[in-house]
């Protein structure tokens, strides 16, 4: 009768890196997506598509600013008059 021979630490240690890079590829796909803390900004003249972070690129709404802001976040409102859309 034969027996079967271990593995040799080589294939483990191989197998170890595998599993290792494989995980480490997946990583950005399982972690959320890291957002800008702000402070935002929203003008009148403002974009929603704007990224809201500055004075020279602000939300056109409030409701934009909101949903790019985290809890805790500043939302800069600049005076004028605003229409949610």
């Amino acid at each position: 009768m034969r027996r079967n021979s271990p593995a040799s630490p080589f294939a483990r240690v191989s197998s170890l890196l595998l599993l290792a890079v494989l995980l480490a590829s997946l990583m950005p796909f399982a972690t959320p997506r890291a957002r800008a803390a702000g402070p935002w900004f929203v003008a009148p003249s403002g974009s929603n598509a704007n990224d809201c972070l500055s004075l020279a690129t602000p939300c056109l709404t409030i409701g934009g600013a909101l949903g790019k802001a985290a809890s805790g976040d500043t939302i800069n409102i600049a005076a004028g008059t605003y229409i949610e859309i």
